[in-house]
């Protein structure tokens, strides 16, 4: 029997701050994941990796929304593209796979995530519950260890 992936992601934010927590939210959650900063660099990876999942934001410097999915499919059409977006911007989402508005809880973008890998194909990790167990702790550490972990993780989404 062929071996199946676990869902491996591209994270695309300008801001470095956003990108990060993103791709650290993505990893905490047990999938594999890396960023880039730009579409360009985005579909240079694309072209030269295997990937599951892109996570973009709506606006990119010098591409129009709909520029954004379309690069993305030419360069990878079996990838499933997850487009967040601002409520106030609605009508800045993209036509993409899946959408999310953000800022949103780290559980809710967990889900989503799950949910878009689950569209591929892709073979999905144990379910790791930010709220009860933040960081891979088995005990679940206090309640200000969870709130403050939780308010953490959220801000970086």
């Amino acid at each position: 029997m062929a071996e199946q992936k676990i869902g491996k992601t591209l994270v695309i934010a300008a801001d470095s701050t956003e990108r990060q927590g993103r791709a650290f939210a993505i990893e905490m959650a047990g999938y594999s994941c890396a960023t880039a900063a730009s579409l360009p660099e985005a579909v240079r990876l694309l072209g030269s990796n295997s990937f599951d999942l892109v996570v973009t934001e709506p606006a990119l410097e010098g591409f129009e929304p709909g520029q954004i999915v379309k690069s993305l499919k030419k360069a990878c059409p079996s990838v499933v593209v997850m487009a967040l977006y601002h409520p106030a911007n609605a009508g800045a989402v993209l036509p993409a796979d899946i959408s999310l508005a953000i800022p949103c809880s780290p559980k809710k973008f967990h889900n989503s995530i799950r949910r878009a890998l689950s569209k591929k194909g892709s073979r999905m990790l144990p379910r790791r519950d930010f709220e009860r167990a933040p960081f891979g702790s088995k005990s679940g550490g206090t309640g200000q260890a969870k709130a403050a972990a939780s308010s953490s993780l959220r801000s970086r989404l």
